[in-house]
């Protein structure tokens, strides 16, 4: 009796071991899945759709579902988890408030991604000029150029707004080495802002590339708030504008522009019923009542009686401006090139 009893407590602790042994082979591939998951993660990035985000917004029917809560807790999960992509499949997502991409003592950088513009529209229902996406402080507070720099932006995307002429697409005030690609704004307040408004904020060695700015009051405006007054070495390639009367491409309005390059291309529009602009009302291609200095580049503008530079500032330019038709003030010019150039209250171009 004995004996059985030592062979059934013999078998009872083989399968009791046999079970741990199990149960930690089975531990081991559930942490080795969650860090492949996370892994593919940081690779693919986090998907809007998984936070809740419908992305059903009708044009024709003016509605649709507001995403804005579901897109900020994906952007919170990627601060969260140190995941530096954020994907928006095809779809039309409807934003009534600030999406704070990168915020100020948090240098993590965070990428919007969509499938491409023409597929991904981000729908603004803002109000004013109030920021869609905002870029804020996303440098290190760490000195020295070999510290890990913010590489925050947007990619592959369309922004456009409700109601025309309201909100910012891209607000950026005190942001380093952000990067924006393949994006298109069309319809808003600002189209992109840089606007150094944070105490000690100043906005450089951030690239713009492949943008088209459609019909926004202002494409791209530049303007010191209380922060500092430098804005230097930003990139702006291949950039794509068209102004409507009344609209401006480029507007330095206050600030120090500096040893930073531009690659334009600009199309002046008529009024909606066909009519040369007036005098009052012409779009203007670039408005200097900042200073802008040794900044390279070309401005290429077509135009329908439009303002090629205005402004009580200083606009120079080591490059090219080129254009047919356009007014500077009271000069008309024709088929017109000058290579280097400054204005000075853009009463007149000075060659250089």
């Amino acid at each position: 009796m004995n004996k059985l009893r030592y062979i059934l407590l013999a078998t009872l602790i083989c399968f009791v071991l046999f079970l741990i042994y199990k149960l930690t082979i089975l531990e081991h591939a559930v942490h080795k899945l969650e860090n492949t998951t996370e892994k593919q993660l940081h690779t693919l990035g986090l998907n809007v759709k998984d936070f809740g985000a419908k992305g059903d917004y009708n044009f024709d029917k003016n509605q649709g579902t507001d995403d804005t809560l579901a897109i900020k807790k994906a952007i919170r999960e990627a601060k969260l988890r140190k995941i530096n992509k954020i994907i928006f499949p095809s779809g039309n997502y409807l934003i009534t408030d600030t999406l704070p991409v990168s915020k100020k003592g948090n240098s993590l950088g965070v990428i919007i991604e969509g499938v491409s513009p023409e597929s991904t529209t981000i729908v603004s229902g803002l109000n004013s000029s109030k920021p869609l996406f905002s870029f804020e402080k996303t440098r290190n507070n760490i000195e020295g150029w070999d510290e890990p720099w913010s590489n925050a932006g947007l990619k592959n995307l369309r922004i456009q707004a409700k109601e025309r002429e309201l909100g910012t697409g891209i607000y950026i005030d005190g942001c380093v080495f952000c990067q924006f690609e393949n994006v298109r704004i069309t319809n808003m307040k600002y189209g992109i802002w840089l606007h150094n408004n944070e105490l000690n904020s100043y906005t450089e060695a951030n690239i713009f590339q492949n943008l088209r700015l459609d019909f926004n009051k202002n494409a791209i405006r530049i303007q010191q708030g209380k922060g500092n007054q430098s804005f230097h070495g930003n990139i702006f390639e291949h950039i794509f504008i068209n102004v409507k009367p009344g609209q401006v491409g480029l507007n330095l309005v206050s600030g120090y522009l500096y040893n930073s390059r531009f690659d334009l291309i600009m199309w002046g529009q008529k009024n909606t019923n066909g009519t040369q602009p007036t005098n009052s009302n012409r779009p203007v291609y670039v408005n200097a009542d900042g200073i802008g200095e040794n900044n390279v580049g070309n401005i290429t503008v077509e135009s329908y009686g439009e303002s090629i530079l205005t402004g009580k500032g200083k606009f120079q330019w080591a490059g090219t401006l080129t254009g047919i038709g356009g007014q500077d003030q009271e000069i008309v010019y024709k088929d017109y090139s000058k290579e280097g150039f400054s204005c000075d209250n853009c009463k007149r171009i000075i060659k250089r």
